[in-house]
């Protein structure tokens, strides 16, 4: 029973990270309100409006790039329960990433767990040879 206790664990984690972030959220929103209204008092609303824009805009692109990652660990943890051998692991990691996704030999190593960089660059140029990407840099390949 060793691996239910650790499952509580993280689940107890979990919760009180969401506990926290509503509490975060919260204050936000109490905060905004009130530079909303100063804005208003002072004459700046519409400078107030730019930068909260501009802010919006920001916080998009880091939620983007959160997406980003998360959907590569995800591809990670399938390819490793998928996959037998290291290999097999990469060629499945680089197949599900989305065309156009930059590729490092540090990434692949991490992924199929390969012992150096170099092992980790074997099989992306077998990727290579097999159509799947196409290296455009030192150590920098691209899915296609």
């Amino acid at each position: 029973m060793r691996g239910g206790k650790g499952i509580s664990r993280e689940r107890s984690w979990i919760d009180s990270l969401k506990k926290a972030l509503e509490e975060w959220k919260a204050q936000r929103e109490q905060l905004e309100a009130g530079i909303a209204e100063l804005a208003r008092k002072s004459g700046l609303y519409g400078y107030y409006l730019l930068l909260k824009l501009r802010a919006e805009m920001e916080k998009s692109s880091i939620d983007e790039a959160i997406v980003k990652k998360l959907m590569r660990m995800l591809i990670a943890r399938i390819a490793r329960e998928k996959r037998s051998t290291k290999k097999e692991r990469a060629l499945c990691y680089i197949e599900n990433l989305p065309k156009g996704t930059c590729i490092t030999a540090k990434e692949i190593r991490e992924v199929a767990d390969f012992q150096s960089d170099g092992a980790a660059r074997w099989a992306l140029e077998g990727a290579e040879r097999a159509g799947l990407i196409r290296k455009v840099g030192r150590g920098l390949w691209v899915r296609c």
